[in-house]
């Protein structure tokens, strides 16, 4: 995503994805990573794991990343660290406001866990895929995502409007 706010990042390339590791294999789990260009492109920072939990066997995966007018920075994805079987699945996300240098502590905004052995049973075994997006107006970031909270084999959409002035609360809808 590109920074087009005006601001003192204006320009600034950033990019997110999902790995166990850079050139080799450092972990069991899978993680989000970042890194962003301050030139256009021509040089990347050292890429860095988002999630901040400790395990190194949990998944994070599929993340999307969304920059505001004001340059507010913004990553969510599904996130496994609740559970120890790696099942349970919450949607997290975290934000920066100083052109990703920074990150808040990263928090969940989906309020159920999903269980991902039985997502898409309904649907001939077709899973969520990467069906998600993070928005971000001036003062509030909207992840949305698929979700089978039910562990019916059924999937919904969700989405949360979570307030980016620090003060917290997430508003599920």
């Amino acid at each position: 995503v590109v920074d087009k706010s005006g601001g003192n990042n204006d320009g600034h390339l950033y990019m997110v994805w999902t790995a166990n590791g850079l050139a080799e294999k450092k972990t069991e789990g899978l993680d989000i990573y970042y890194t962003r260009s301050t030139d256009g492109g021509k040089n990347w920072s050292e890429a860095r794991v988002l999630n901040d939990n400790e395990s190194t066997e949990s998944h994070q995966f599929y993340p999307s990343i969304a920059v505001n007018d004001k340059g507010t920075l913004v990553v969510s994805w599904y996130d496994r660290r609740e559970d120890p079987n790696n099942l349970n699945t919450l949607y997290y996300m975290t934000y920066s406001e100083d052109g990703g240098d920074t990150f808040v502590a990263d928090f969940p905004v989906s309020t159920e866990a999903s269980d991902f052995s039985v997502i898409g049973s309904k649907n001939g075994n077709f899973g969520i895929g990467e069906y998600t997006q993070t928005l971000a107006t001036s003062s509030f970031a909207i992840p949305v995502w698929a979700d089978g909270r039910t562990n019916d084999g059924n999937i919904d959409l969700y989405v949360a409007i979570v307030p980016l002035d620090g003060a917290g609360g997430v508003v599920n809808v």
